[in-house]
């Protein structure tokens, strides 16, 4: 749910933007091979994120004492992607970078698909109505 809301609330302000013939490009970025891990000052957890069933304990347990990855994709390469990107005409309005952060959306996506599918029928009863609404099924 939090990948969700992030990308709903980052969502509107490009909307606003693009409103004002700005373009912009949400990237996505999965993880590169740097040196952030080992630079990294991780505060203590508070005391709500300190039992093995918070995804946060989960994840500080899985990195500790990692200081470099090196299978995470070519920041360099990213770099140049992302170059690339800056150059095109009509950007898209979001764009996961590496295979990690596609995977991740492609999760998500299937999530929403099944919730979807699930749920579809709780609003079978709510039919908009009226000239606004009909512009939006155009």
């Amino acid at each position: 749910m939090e990948y969700q809301s992030n990308a709903l609330c980052t969502r509107s302000p490009a909307a606003m933007l693009i409103a004002r013939s700005s373009q912009v490009c949400l990237v996505e970025p999965g993880g590169f091979r740097t040196p952030a891990l080992s630079n990294m000052v991780q505060a203590p957890p508070h005391p709500a994120y300190t039992t093995s069933v918070s995804p946060t304990w989960r994840e500080r347990e899985r990195s500790k004492g990692v200081k470099y990855t090196p299978n995470m994709a070519d920041p360099a390469k990213a770099i140049e992607i992302m170059y690339r990107l800056s150059s095109l005409q009509s950007p898209p309005l979001q764009l996961p970078l590496g295979k990690d952060s596609l995977a991740m959306v492609k999760g998500m996506v299937a999530n929403l698909q099944q919730m979807t599918e699930r749920y579809a029928s709780w609003s079978d009863e709510l039919v908009p109505e009226g000239e606004y609404w009909e512009s939006l099924a155009k």
